[in-house]
């Protein structure tokens, strides 16, 4: 039984993993309290500890101190190479991509068999092209739904009260001020998707992350995994062995 830990940009996911099934699964905000209260339902000691993190060296620092003090396995981190799996980075720099973006970028050519367009959603909104042959052709950065949402609220009382409901899809213009910045929001992914896809046709579109849903309800042909970089993490450390 391994335990799978996917540090992001705002929360802590993790999964029990174990012969391919899921056994528990979690997730946390970093202000949710320590590594202990993180994994609480974990009760087993796991074989490994695998982990995907952008979180940062103190935040690593910490989670090497807390899952020493739980009697666990030192965690062993996967990073971003310049081949692997059959697929090549495409950065000129291949450390400078993000080593949850590489991961989903594994995951998705296994799951495709095939080039994709990958769109990853949470914080960021990061969009992948990915060659049929498995090269990484690059990709875009841009804000995720809640960024974009809490960037215009940080500016204005107003804004902040009409935004004070979920994100909701909204269709063509907006009759209140809500509606008028969640339509711009969905415009906005869905722009920087449609380029993506522009630049590489004929290949299938792969939607992953948190926000996943949301450009699932416009793309229903679309391939949906929410969690790649947790198979991506399987797949690099089999690869690794």
């Amino acid at each position: 039984m391994n335990l799978l830990i996917d540090m992001g940009n705002s929360r802590v996911k993790w999964r029990l993993w174990q012969d391919s099934l899921t056994l528990n699964s979690g997730a946390v905000s970093y202000a949710g309290g320590t590594c202990g209260q993180w994994f609480a339902g974990v009760r087993e000691r796991p074989a490994r500890v695998l982990v995907s993190s952008v979180a940062g060296v103190e935040a690593e620092q910490q989670l090497q101190r807390q899952l020493h003090e739980l009697g666990f396995p030192a965690p062993e981190f996967a990073v971003t190479q310049a081949s692997a799996c059959g697929v090549s980075c495409g950065y000129q720099d291949y450390r400078a991509l993000g080593v949850d973006r590489w991961l989903a970028l594994l995951a998705a050519h296994a799951k495709t068999g095939q080039g994709c367009v990958l769109a990853d959603s949470g914080t960021a909104l990061t969009v992948d092209l990915l060659a049929p042959d498995g090269v990484h052709l690059g990709g875009f950065i841009g804000p995720g739904v809640g960024l974009m949402r809490r960037s215009l609220a940080g500016e204005s009382r107003a804004l902040a009260a009409a935004l004070s409901e979920p994100y909701s899809q909204i269709e063509g213009p907006g009759r209140d001020t809500r509606s008028a910045i969640d339509g711009a929001v969905g415009a906005m992914g869905a722009g920087l998707i449609e380029r993506g896809l522009a630049l590489l046709p004929q290949v299938p579109l792969v939607l992953t992350g948190g926000d996943s849903r949301v450009w699932a309800s416009m793309y229903e042909k679309a391939l949906v995994y929410p969690e790649l970089v947790f198979d991506g993490l399987v797949r690099y450390f089999a690869a690794s062995r």
